[in-house]
């Protein structure tokens, strides 16, 4: 009678899992290879155990019940610590996440239209930085601050934007030292504190801060959480009351040391967020309200200014937003470029908008960041902008 009450107790898991996957996860009937291997894996050591329990005593099953578990840990750990060295990505205490340095990818990449290209993806020996000039041959700096339009692995450094516009300045006869800064899904507040970090190195005398919209939510706290990307706003430093502050109750520690350390617990995560911005349509939860964009908007002015108070104001600040085919020229990203007395770029957003008119491909796979060829727009537009006003 116990081992049938036993039995009945340890297919409840198996069960669980199975209904949460076919009805949470896999709504659209496309579960990944991954996610399809742990789920199976899973009902493969129940129904061993299940097994043992009928063929054997509790005592036994418990131990090497035990056992597995410290084995799949040991495994689960290890293997995302080897992972790691190859993300793009990784979680850092200070910034929530940072590019990891020395990546060297060759893949081939599918645009929007589905054309083949090829990338050669490099990062710089630096965490944060996609290129960093050890040596500082020249007189003046050029930094380029950005996110995943600037660090994301959609075209290959020599077809990125910035290489379009060191290109245009080296046709100028204008020599400096160049630095290519970000990570993916980074806040204003997060290039502010790298960027701090690294002021006394770099010293530019031009900053081309690529700003994007969504910008604005990533530094309001009272938005980012009611968003499903719990792998962000979890581990994001924010700007509240005139202080930096992080999401640290029992719960947020325990996310953020699984969500680190265990390959398992982040594809799963990831998985569910994925699930939920496809039966969504949106990474929000509810609309945020006026108030709260407001609050936003008035959150990233002021990090703006430290930005521009750090770099110095006699610098040339230039920034410019990326492209948005729903809101080209963004009035709230215009009021803050205005009022602090930046250089607002917006013809290449007005270029890329015509090329897209046009029906030219230049967007990845995603309908949203730039391939080589938005990249070369892109970054021939900022550019000459920045050469006409230099010269």
């Amino acid at each position: 009678m116990k081992k049938k009450y036993y039995t009945f107790i340890l297919l409840l898991p198996t069960i669980l899992i199975n209904y949460v996957t076919l009805t949470i996860l896999d709504i659209d009937h496309n579960l990944s290879l991954t996610s399809t291997l742990i789920v199976s894996l899973f009902n493969l050591i129940n129904i061993l155990f299940i097994i043992l329990l009928n063929k054997t005593n509790l005592k036994k099953v418990v131990i090497i019940f035990l056992g597995t578990i410290i084995l799949f840990i040991t495994f689960d750990f290890s293997y995302q610590k080897y992972v790691k060295k190859n993300s793009y990505q990784i979680q850092d205490k200070k910034l929530g996440w940072i590019l990891n340095k020395s990546i060297k990818k060759k893949f081939t990449a599918k645009s929007k239209k589905n054309r083949n290209y090829e990338i050669d993806y490099n990062s710089s020996e630096k965490f944060g930085f996609r290129h960093y000039d050890n040596k500082k041959i020249f007189d003046k700096t050029i930094l380029i601050l950005g996110d995943s339009f600037t660090v994301g692995p959609y075209a290959s450094n020599d077809q990125m934007y910035f290489s379009e516009i060191k290109r245009i300045f080296e046709k100028n006869n204008l020599n400096y030292n160049w630095y290519v800064m970000g990570s993916a899904g980074w806040g204003t507040l997060q290039q502010y504190i790298h960027l701090k970090n690294n002021i006394d190195h770099i010293k530019p005398d031009i900053l081309v801060h690529q700003f994007c919209h969504n910008d604005f939510y990533n530094n309001s706290i009272k938005i980012e959480e009611n968003t499903y990307l719990r792998s962000q706003y979890i581990f994001r430093p924010f700007w509240v009351d005139k202080k930096i502050i992080y999401k640290n109750n029992l719960f947020h520690k325990l996310y953020k040391f699984l969500y680190t350390n265990s390959f398992v617990f982040k594809t799963i995560d990831n998985l569910i967020t994925n699930k939920q911005y496809q039966k969504n349509k949106s990474y929000f939860k509810r609309n945020y309200s006026k108030e709260e964009y407001n609050e936003a908007i008035n959150i990233t002015d002021l990090l703006i200014k430290k930005i521009k108070y750090l770099v110095g104001d006699k610098k040339l600040y230039f920034i410019v937003d990326c492209y948005n085919k729903e809101n080209v020229i963004n009035k709230s990203f215009q009021k803050i470029f205005s009022e602090n007395k930046l250089f607002g770029l917006t013809k290449p957003l007005i270029e890329l908008k015509k090329a897209e008119e046009k029906g030219e491909d230049i967007f990845v796979f995603d309908g949203s960041h730039l391939n080589d060829i938005g990249n070369k727009i892109y970054g021939s537009e900022i550019g000459k902008e920045i050469i006409k006003i230099i010269k």
